[in-house]
């Protein structure tokens, strides 16, 4: 017999540690911030340069701003920090409504799908970080 103790379970939590439901609307808010940026590089370099107006360039800035912001808050979560949690709720209930909004304002079939994904992914978000844990863990 070894004097190692019986693999019961995960290992207790110390006082620095990550909620899972923190890592994974951490993990949520990068992955949508990286995403978004992505997006909107792709749209701004295929765009031809006759229709780059106004209005359009300042919806490729915003939706670039929702992605950046996005992605900070995600690093924020990850790193436990209290302004973190509050950026990433507001970003997630912003993305939540612009994504209602799409939804609302008709979009083809093929993206109703990603635009539903879309709205889950954020509500889960806000629901990961209301949660009492993850409120003790930022020290809310």
């Amino acid at each position: 017999m070894t004097d190692e103790p019986p693999l019961a379970g995960p290992p207790p939590a110390g006082p620095g540690a990550k909620p899972p439901q923190v890592v994974s609307a951490g993990i949520i808010e990068i992955v949508l911030g990286i995403l978004i940026l992505l997006v909107t590089a792709y749209l701004f370099l295929n765009i031809p340069a006759s229709d780059l107006r106004g209005a359009v360039i300042v919806l490729l800035l915003i939706q670039a701003a929702q992605g950046a912001l996005d992605l900070a808050a995600g690093i924020m979560v990850m790193r436990l920090r209290p302004a973190g949690r509050i950026l990433a709720i507001v970003m997630a209930a912003i993305g939540a409504a612009f994504a209602a909004f799409t939804l609302a304002q008709g979009v083809p079939a093929s993206t109703v799908v990603l635009v539903l994904i879309g709205i889950t992914l954020r509500v889960l978000v806000i629901v990961f970080l209301n949660q009492a844990q993850s409120r003790a863990a930022f020290g809310a």
